[in-house]
């Protein structure tokens, strides 16, 4: 009797361990992590390495895209291409460390909540919401330089 209460337990066990790492591993789309219904701002800001090897910033460019313009429809269609999934950082409540060539930002207001999306060239991390999510791509520099692109033709800022 106690062998098969214990048979149960492990089984149990190693069943919730297989539905927690599924859950985890999941494939979870950008483009449904970020709210496109409400005016959104598209940061992209870039670092400079020196020749000392410290970085400086360049100016910001932004932009608040409205949900439905070309600009936004391409944004949105960029991200749903990409995919994430939670990882430790995501449990343990780390933050993103912006260091990267480029790094570019999403975000909105919407009912006094704040959604942002936060992807750093260089790094499959990203930061999604309040937390670490790891990418399904190999580094975010591409989709980083789609959404500097979109900026750039939204803004009329040339490269």
């Amino acid at each position: 009797m106690a062998r098969g209460v214990r048979r149960i337990v492990l089984v149990l066990l190693a069943a919730a361990l297989l539905a927690f790492a599924a859950w985890m591993l999941w494939p979870r789309s950008l483009g449904e992590a970020f709210a496109f219904d409400q005016p959104f701002t598209l940061t992209v800001t870039e670092l400079e390495t020196q020749e000392d090897g410290s970085w400086t910033v360049k100016e910001p460019v932004s932009s608040v895209l409205e949900p439905g313009t070309p600009a936004a429809e391409a944004v949105q269609e960029a991200l749903e291409e990409c995919f994430y999934h939670l990882c430790l950082s995501s449990l343990t409540g780390d933050r993103l460390v912006p260091i990267g060539e480029k790094c570019v930002f999403l975000d909105s207001v919407s009912d006094g909540k704040k959604d942002h999306l936060g992807l750093i060239a260089g790094s499959n991390k990203l930061g999604c919401g309040d937390r670490v999510v790891q990418g399904y791509f190999r580094d975010s520099a591409v989709l980083c330089q789609k959404l500097s692109a979109i900026l750039r033709s939204e803004s009329g800022v040339a490269n």
